[in-house]
């Protein structure tokens, strides 16, 4: 949707809501018609818009919206997927989607409170999205997949270590290693197979990296710390981003091959 950096906010509620809708006309119909992740890149994402209501705040509230009329239900709870939302510092809406054959499994991290049970301090209308969604058919690697939302230094529902890039990052890979976990904990029900190389909960899983950083300067650390963090990486990148909260200044997601 171009020219959505000038929206107000009534305009940038409908851009968001005819964007899902395209989006939902566009897979609903195909062999792949489940969606698996969103990924979301919103201008101005932290503008204020109201008193006490940010365009991150508008954005979640028409995708609640689009959602419930996507999946025909206004219980959309046990169909949330992975997804993130940044500013890339564009002037369009973009969003991507990813879908699949069969539905995907969502992940929540034990760490933290469920995005969509945030309490009104982030809006009117929280978040819908899962910490993550695991993928166990058809995946190009014969294993199940873990598709991981975007990670950041989060904890219940709090922001821990505001604007401190070294200890954000740290609490991230905490953040990461438990999603890791509670995955492996559900699969192990389910009789599936679990893979990992290591008996001791690691990020050696990870093939493929994004990490979003709001400090320019942070670029350099990052670069050093990631490659040890995710050993088995194929893929890491590093996009600069204004992220969803004022405080955090690193958010990471992956592909993790379980």
């Amino acid at each position: 949707m171009p020219g959505v950096a000038t929206a107000s906010p009534a305009q940038l509620d409908e851009a968001v809501h005819a964007a899902y809708l395209a989006l939902a006309s566009a897979i609903s119909p195909g062999l792949h018609h489940h969606p698996v992740r969103f990924w979301n890149y919103v201008p101005r994402l932290l503008d204020a818009v109201e008193t006490d209501r940010n365009r991150y705040m508008v954005f979640n509230a028409a995708r609640h919206r689009a959602l419930e009329a996507w999946l025909k239900t206004s219980d959309i709870q046990p169909r949330l997927v992975a997804a993130s939302a940044v500013d890339a510092q564009g002037d369009d809406l973009i969003v991507h989607a990813l879908s699949g054959r069969s539905p995907a499994t969502p992940i929540e991290n034990p760490r933290q409170r469920p995005a969509y049970r945030y309490s009104a301090i982030y809006g009117p209308v929280p978040p819908s999205f899962a910490r993550g969604t695991v993928v166990t058919t058809d995946t190009p690697f014969g294993s199940p997949l873990l598709i991981t939302a975007g990670t950041a230094s989060v904890v219940g529902e709090e922001t821990r270590h505001p604007d401190n890039l070294s200890e954000q990052l740290r609490e991230t890979e905490r953040n990461l290693i438990a999603l890791i976990t509670e995955t492996t904990s559900v699969l192990r029900q389910g009789a599936r197979p679990f893979n990992g190389t290591s008996a001791t909960p690691n990020l050696d899983c990870f093939r493929h990296v994004r990490a979003y950083f709001s400090q320019p300067e942070g670029q350099t650390l990052l670069e050093a710390q990631l490659p040890g963090m995710f050993p088995r990486a194929e893929r890491i990148e590093l996009v600069p981003a204004v992220l969803c909260r004022p405080g955090l200044v690193v958010e990471i997601e992956g592909i993790a091959v379980l």
